[in-house]
């Protein structure tokens, strides 16, 4: 049940979005960047965008959130944990413009089903302790917060 604000498009990202990604991404405000990131993010560099938008193989998928215009306005994305074969670490980013809007809970309604698909029993997050919208969106999905350290929140959500 998304609340997205029409019309937009949740699909799988392809390799033809590499130049919509870069711009997705080269256009998130500082302090989106520092919440998605941790910090400071430099511009990412060609071997990066290659690496995200190689997915749908080896345990890594991705969902985007499209404008009218075809634009990337959110992106959602997960590969496998490195501590347990059977999980996944996730990851959601939402344009600034685009926040508050119901675009990260579209993005995750996506994914975890994807997650469940390939079999995976677990998907991971984490997001700063201040994120507060991250948190509501990891909770509506049943997530739950397992360790919060240094201002870092883990989230876990286990299939039943």
């Amino acid at each position: 049940m998304s609340k997205v604000v029409s019309p937009l498009l949740v699909r799988a990202l392809r390799p033809e979005d590499r130049d919509r990604y870069r711009r997705a991404v080269d256009g998130l405000s500082a302090g989106t960047v520092r919440l998605r990131f941790g910090g400071r993010r430099p511009r990412l560099t060609d071997a990066e965008v290659e690496s995200f938008l190689d997915v749908g193989r080896g345990g890594r998928e991705a969902v985007v959130a499209t404008d009218p215009d075809g634009e990337i306005v959110g992106v959602a994305r997960f590969a496998p944990a490195r501590d347990d074969p059977a999980a996944v670490e996730a990851a959601v980013v939402v344009a600034d413009r685009w926040q508050g809007r119901g675009v990260g809970t579209a993005l995750v309604d996506r994914l975890v089903p994807l997650a469940w698909r390939d079999g995976f029993r677990q998907v991971r997050a984490t997001s700063l302790v201040e994120n507060q919208a991250v948190a509501a969106v990891l909770r509506s999905h049943g997530f739950r917060p397992v360790v919060a350290s240094y201002g870092v929140v883990e989230w876990m959500l286990s299939r039943s």
